[in-house]
């Protein structure tokens, strides 16, 4: 709860930062001890159930120590929104407190907004993707 509590004035920062970054579908929170704060607001119970493990979550996986001992942002494998907005990857950020892990920040961007450009700009000989593992 005092994570939570902390974070308490964020929903309006959140909001501003989410409208610099039109087509981010979330910007979340994903607490240590499973709660989570997200923008913007979704009725959690229909589209997260208030039993889901946000340890399990692809964010929260790509940027736990365990998966990224160097603490650094880590991008997810494409997933299914379950907000609705389609394939997704997610940019996660671990927080640490005082040294200690606390939890992750993240984005969700929807996949085709990444590739949009891409898509637009004609290649000589067809269209061609590189992408690293992780």
């Amino acid at each position: 709860r005092h994570h939570q509590y902390a974070q308490r004035a964020l929903g309006a920062p959140l909001q501003a930062t989410r409208g610099r970054v039109p087509d981010v579908g979330w910007i979340s929170y994903q607490d240590h001890h499973n709660a989570a704060l997200i923008a913007p607001a979704l009725d959690g119970v229909q589209a997260i159930p208030p039993e889901f493990d946000w340890h399990g979550y692809h964010s929260f996986q790509a940027a736990e120590p365990r998966n990224n001992p160097g603490g650094t942002i880590r991008w997810s494998p494409p997933n299914i929104d379950y907000g609705g907005h389609g394939l997704i990857v997610c940019a996660s950020i671990p927080v640490t407190h005082d040294g200690t892990f606390a939890g992750v920040w993240s984005m969700d961007v929807p996949l085709d907004s990444l590739l949009r450009d891409a898509l637009r700009t004609p290649a000589l000989a067809g269209r061609c993707f590189l992408a690293a593992a992780d």
